[in-house]
């Protein structure tokens, strides 16, 4: 499913804002190569260099030899999700707002349900949370009174060629720490950036450089 393109333009124009303040130190690389799984948060790092992930939180929902795939957590839109995706019809969808997924393909739209049941044809990325494509699967959560808490949309993805990933966290480009289903339903997205603060300082105490932390194998 995809959004029309001036949205999809919009959704450009923001990430663009917000980077024009965004400085970028060289971090320190030399960090032991470690493996990165899915269910796992990916803080970027200003050495990063991309203004399209300025104090992004990324969820990592694929991981494999073909490449990688994550979702942008901490960046929603103003646009009324209703008014996004026209195909969820005139449900009372009151606070949902689109989210901003990441800079590939913006105008494909795809979704984040949180459910205590599997949801058929979806990934599941943490315990209750899965990735999902079908727009059944979201029309159903809309019609529940906790819609809210259950449902983020976003517009395009993260994405990472085979090896792309690695080789990043290799450098150190991006701190990587455990995700959970309640900092990515989260009422106030922009609340998880500001735990890298706190994975570094764990980091720092123990002698390390940035990596992977705290991770569990899935």
């Amino acid at each position: 499913m995809r959004i029309s393109s001036s949205t999809a333009r919009t959704l450009r124009f923001a990430v663009t804002a917000a980077a024009i303040a965004w400085a970028a130190p060289v971090a320190p690389a030399g960090a032991a190569s470690r493996p990165v799984k899915p269910g796992a948060f990916l803080y970027a790092s200003p050495a990063l260099g991309d203004r399209n992930f300025v104090e992004a939180v990324v969820l990592l929902v694929h991981h494999g030899v073909e490449g990688s795939m994550g979702l942008v957590v901490n960046r929603p839109t103003r646009v009324p999700l209703g008014e996004a995706v026209t195909e969820l019809g005139d449900r009372r969808l009151p606070e949902l707002r689109l989210n901003h997924g990441g800079p590939v393909e913006p105008e494909l739209i795809v979704a984040l349900v949180r459910s205590v049941k599997r949801l058929a044809g979806a990934r599941q990325v943490l315990p209750d949370v899965y990735f999902s494509t079908e727009l059944g699967q979201w029309k159903a959560v809309t019609l529940e009174p906790d819609a809210e808490s259950r449902l983020r949309v976003y517009a395009g993805y993260a994405g990472w060629s085979p090896g792309q990933l690695a080789e990043e966290v290799r450098r150190d480009l991006w701190v990587v720490g455990p995700a959970d289903a309640g900092s990515v339903f989260a009422t106030d997205p922009s609340a998880v950036w500001p735990r890298v603060h706190q994975l570094m300082r764990r980091l720092e105490a123990r002698g390390e450089q940035p990596g992977v932390i705290g991770l569990s194998p899935r």
